[in-house]
């Protein structure tokens, strides 16, 4: 590298790359999971790097019914 600074730059970047495609994977496990578990509840959260979801519980969520 020439420059620290497009050492930083680069290294940022690919973290960002690595840190969009683990989020994708994510999601889709999440979504597999409340598919497989109709029970639970799918929560998405907006973020700069994208969507994640979670596949949560309904008393997480607050959506559950006591008898």
């Amino acid at each position: 590298m020439r420059s620290p600074f497009m050492a930083i730059t680069i290294g940022v970047g690919l973290g960002l790359l690595c840190s969009i495609a683990g989020q994708k994977f994510l999601n889709r496990m999440a979504l597999a999971e409340c598919r497989a578990n109709p029970q639970k509840d799918l929560v998405t959260l907006s973020s700069f790097i994208g969507d994640a979801r979670y596949c949560l519980s309904p008393h997480a969520t607050g959506r559950f019914t006591s008898y």
